[in-house]
Order: C-alpha cells, then sequence, then structure tokens
C-alpha cells in the first residue's frame, strides 16, 4: 500500500476502530474507484465509488441478510428497483426461479404451480420498513386480501410485519399463520356483529 503525506492512495485495506473496514482503491484516504465497505453493523456494500459514496452499479447486502442490486449515485439507489434480486434467470439454458430450475418444481409439484419468492418478499418489506424508518412506532401491515397464502403470511409475520384484513375469512388465516394478533388491523364497512 502505498502512502502520500500520511494519506492513503493505491490499492489497500483500511480498518476503522468503529470494526469498519474499507477496501479498495484510495485517494488522500477516500474510496475512489471499485471497492468494497464492510460496515461494523455487518452491512456490505459493493460498487464504484467517489469520496466514500457509492456510484455506479453495485450491490448492498444489509446486516440482516437481504441484498440490493442496482445503480447507485452518492449512496442512493437510482434506476432499477434496489429490491430487483432477478428472480427470474436464465442458468445452463434452464429457466430458474431464485436459482431453481423451473422444469424441477414442475415436475415435482405438478403445473399448473404457484411460486413465490421469500427473497423478493422479504427485500420488498425491509425497503417499505426503512422507507419509513424516521417515523417511529410505525407498523407495516400486509394486505391480506392480496394473497392469503400461510407460507406468506407467517414470512411476514417473522419479519415483523402487521396485517390489514377485512373479514373473518381473513383474520382466521392470518392467526392461523401463527402471526401476532395485536398486529391485526380490522377495516371495511358491513361488519357483523360476531365479527366485531
Amino acid at each position: 500500500m502505498k502512502w502520500k503525506n500520511g494519506l492513503r492512495d493505491g490499492k489497500g485495506v483500511q480498518t476503522w476502530p468503529s470494526g469498519s473496514k474499507y477496501e479498495g482503491d484510495w485517494v488522500e484516504d477516500q474510496s475512489n474507484g471499485k471497492g468494497k465497505l464492510t460496515h461494523a453493523n455487518g452491512d456490505i456494500y459493493e460498487g464504484d465509488w467517489i469520496n466514500d459514496k457509492a456510484n455506479g452499479e453495485g450491490s448492498y447486502i444489509h446486516a440482516n441478510g437481504m441484498k440490493y442490486v442496482g445503480q447507485w449515485k452518492d449512496d442512493q439507489q437510482h434506476g432499477r428497483d434496489a429490491g430487483d434480486i432477478k428472480s427470474l434467470s436464465y442458468l445452463n439454458d434452464s429457466l430458474c426461479f431464485d436459482s431453481i430450475p423451473l422444469v424441477s418444481l414442475a415436475q415435482k409439484y405438478g403445473t399448473p404451480l404457484y411460486i413465490y419468492s421469500q427473497n423478493s418478499i422479504t427485500n420488498s418489506y425491509f425497503l417499505i420498513k426503512e422507507a419509513f424508518s424516521p417515523i417511529d412506532s410505525l407498523t407495516i401491515c400486509y394486505a391480506v386480501k392480496s394473497n392469503s397464502n400461510l407460507s406468506i403470511l407467517k414470512l411476514l409475520g417473522n419479519l415483523g410485519s402487521g396485517f390489514d384484513i377485512v373479514s373473518e375469512g381473513e383474520l382466521l388465516r392470518v392467526l392461523a399463520a401463527g402471526c401476532d394478533p395485536h398486529k391485526i388491523v380490522f377495516s371495511g364497512v358491513g361488519k357483523s356483529t360476531k365479527e366485531i
């Protein structure tokens, strides 16, 4: 690693007392060019850097395991959606869903077959949660009417989501998925005495 006037220039690694670790090309102690930043909290940034800011194509991996990929400018995601993890892709000329060949799923479960991405759902939830992070005591509620699949409800419940329901049937499904009843919002009109 090269030093100039006590500042780091050229390729190198820098670890801060906090535990954050920078890897990449450096100009006057600022990361420039391609590099990697591993925060002390476990967050990982990879991409093009200008003055410690992510620019260009790159990825951002949260300590919670969620991975955002996209185009970045000044640490802000631009271009395609940050939650775009490309669920559909081709591997060895085979169409895959989250890296699993769709042919193998069809052979195992038959068709027609509904397939959901745990990664996409989880990423979308955390994107919404982070967008509203400045607001204290906010509960994000999933509209059960959009899809009442028990596995999806259980996944969202485990992530900390609340639920917006409009019927007794939706209430029973949320409870059957083991979700927190204190995070259920029963909305809409025309409720029966039993439902109330």
